[in-house]
């Protein structure tokens, strides 16, 4: 090895060691820090809600509710171990089968930008929300063929995990937004859960 290729190779190694190595799941840490005020079940609606002060970052916010669904097809078996997430997404008018959050103290979407606020979420028909999930997973992982009747026989509710995100703001391999996320129905201040479900 030349004495150009031993510089090059030691500048190069001393380049790659004074890079920080992403942890194994490349979560980044929370871009805010969220306070769950709880999660309750409301006739056939799920509600969740969260806080946050001492922010100003976020633009948005992300994550969803996470079901473990017993299932079966065409009337055969049952699994019971299948996790599902209905996506939580912005409401918009006529969105379904999602989990839709706003923030009404905030106004407008621009204001989520806020330095502390409040935001309320909600699945309306969760039957019909874990249902829709359950199907996509399994024609995912095929599991489930076009002509295969599938049939929910329980849904239980894991949490709630929402995360804040600004997609402007570069983080993580990628930019790819994995901040933390945080179970909205846990709530620490007197241990208990939030989750009436």
């Amino acid at each position: 090895m030349t004495l150009k290729n031993l510089a090059i190779a030691t500048a190069a190694a001393l380049t790659l060691a004074a890079v920080p190595m992403a942890s194994a799941d490349n979560t980044q840490p929370p871009l805010v820090d969220l306070t769950p005020l709880g999660c309750t079940v409301l006739g056939d609606a799920q509600l969740a809600a969260w806080a946050w002060e001492e922010g100003g970052a976020q633009t948005q916010f992300g994550g969803g509710a996470v079901y473990n669904v017993a299932f079966k097809i065409n009337g055969n078996g049952a699994y019971d171990s299948l996790e599902v997430e209905v996506e939580l997404v912005r409401y918009e008018p006529d969105l379904v089968a999602k989990m839709v959050y706003a923030c009404p103290s905030m106004g407008s979407q621009a204001k989520e930008r806020a330095e502390a606020g409040s935001c309320m979420a909600e699945i309306a028909d969760v039957d019909a929300a874990v249902e829709e999930a359950t199907n996509a997973k399994l024609l995912e992982t095929d599991q489930l063929g076009d002509d295969d009747d599938l049939e929910i026989t329980a849904s239980t509710l894991v949490g709630v995990y929402v995360k804040a995100m600004n997609p402007g703001v570069v983080r993580g391999p990628g930019g790819r937004q994995n901040y933390q996320k945080i179970d909205v129905c846990e709530i620490e201040e007197n241990g208990a859960e939030g989750n009436d479900e």
